[in-house]
């Protein structure tokens, strides 16, 4: 889950919801590495196994609504062996790279799945599988930096200049890109168990957030 401030509470957009953001952004590029559609599909399925924690959304240690940077590798974990489930049934391609971006945030899970990785880069050159890790991480964390609080760190790749809603270098066949978000909103709060953010989250309006990059 996501957490983004409001001016009148919280608005927590869902992993899966972010990940299609990111495919939606990865098929904008101007170059996008063959197979581009395998590539494209990738970055959309990179996240889609979180529902099996999104849905049952869990407050933090100190009661606040669940923030994606504010979970352990522990808690993540089988969200990340569904999402490469998900990817595996679109292709093998698609499993490795998405098994491979959530290896390196975890020696272990990197350990766990060295074994189907070599499997699927079977017939797959090493140029792609780089260039795939590279698109995923790249629309990943473009997506996150918009999503996110404004106040929130996260780490483009060091070429990228990111200030406010505008981007260099530019990537995309646009001059514009504009694209939006759906969530729900709820009251900033401390939330005394899991069973009343569930019930809260459930009943919370929806909400749809826009994002807008510009080329600097």
């Amino acid at each position: 889950m996501i957490r983004r401030p409001l001016p009148d509470g919280d608005l927590l957009i869902t992993q899966a919801e972010h990940a299609l953001h990111a495919g939606r952004l990865a098929a904008a590029l101007r170059d996008v590495p063959e197979p581009r559609e395998a590539m494209i599909r990738a970055v959309a399925l990179h996240d889609a196994g979180w529902p099996l924690l999104d849905d049952q959304p869990e407050p933090l240690p100190d009661g606040r609504a669940p923030h994606v940077f504010d979970h352990d590798t522990l808690y993540s974990s089988p969200a990340w062996r569904r999402s490469v489930a998900i990817a595996r049934a679109s292709g093998p391609l698609e499993a490795l790279l998405v098994s491979r971006h959530f290896s390196r945030f975890s020696a272990r899970f990197a350990a766990e799945q060295a074994d189907f990785q070599a499997a699927w880069r079977l017939g797959i050159s090493p140029e792609t599988e780089e260039e795939g890790v590279r698109l995923v991480r790249y629309c990943d964390s473009l997506s996150l930096r918009l999503l996110s609080d404004p106040k929130e760190r996260v780490n483009l790749p060091q070429d990228v200049t990111y200030e406010d809603g505008w981007l260099s270098p530019w990537p995309f066949v646009a001059d514009t890109i504009e694209d939006t978000v759906t969530g729900r909103r709820l009251p900033r709060r401390k939330w005394g168990s899991k069973g009343e953010l569930v019930e809260a989250y459930r009943a919370a309006p929806v909400v749809q957030w826009t994002v807008r990059l510009l080329p600097i």
